[in-house]
Formats: C-alpha cells, structure tokens, sequence
C-alpha cells in the first residue's frame, strides 16, 4: 500500500500536468475551430462579394450597350426630324405656288366665261338685229353685221 500511494503521490503532478495540457489543447483547438469558421465565412463573404462584382459588371455592360442605342437613336431620328423639315418647308413653299397658280387659273376663267357671256350676248344682239332687219322692222341694215 505504501508503493501505492508513493506512485499515486506522484501521478497527481502528472495528472494535473496532463490535465492542464488537455485545457491548453481545448483551447487551441476551440481556438482552431473558431478560426476555421471565421475563414470559411470570409471565404463565403469573399465568393458573395465577387458575384455580385460580376453581376455588376454585366449590368453596366448592358446599360452602356442601351446607352449606345440609344444614342443612335436619338441621332437617327434627329437626322429624320430634320429631313421632315425640310420637306416640310419645301412642300408648304410649293403649296403658296400652286395657291397663286389657282387663284391665277380661276380668274382667268372667271374672265373667259364672262367673254363668253359677252360674246354670246353680242352674237344673240347681232343675230335678234339681223333677224328684224329680214322681218323689215329695222331699216338701214343691209348684208353682214
């Protein structure tokens, strides 16, 4: 018993050496675990962050495309807005001449027909004298009028 108690004597030492080192490695590995998960979420964090970098890419590479169409766009259309203009101006210069071409028309038919009226009236004037003088109320008159 004594040897047993000699030997227990000295494992206490021992046990609370191995018994310390076995908090120690806890620790460490407590330590080890912890900083494991913190890598593994910076890792994750990081794969997040370059996702979103390449999702932001390609909208901005969309958006300058759409840009760019839009641009020409706009410039094609100003081109046919100013075409427009000028065909605009031109069509409205050539409806004043031809305005002035139907006023000078009309009135030269409004003179035409009222010659024709007068020569008509005239020819029924000549034709009623020339008829009265056969019939010998008009006296005086004799061959062509």
């Amino acid at each position: 018993r004594p040897q047993k108690e000699a030997k227990e004597a000295e494992l206490v030492p021992l046990q609370k050496q191995l018994t310390d080192v076995r908090k120690v490695v806890e620790v460490a590995q407590t330590e080890a675990d912890l900083l494991r998960q913190k890598t593994t979420q910076v890792a994750n964090e990081i794969e997040e962050v370059k996702r979103e970098h390449s999702q932001c890419t390609e909208r901005l590479q969309a958006r300058e495309q759409e840009a760019k169409e839009a641009n020409q766009d706009k410039s094609e259309r100003m081109k046919l807005v100013a075409e427009a203009k000028e065909r605009l101006t031109a069509v409205v210069g050539e409806s004043d001449i031809l305005s002035k071409e139907v006023v000078a028309t009309r009135t030269k038919a409004e003179e035409a027909r009222a010659e024709l009226e007068k020569e008509h009236n005239r020819g029924r004037l000549i034709k009623a004298v020339y008829e009265q003088s056969k019939a010998g109320k008009l006296r005086g008159v004799h061959g062509r009028l």
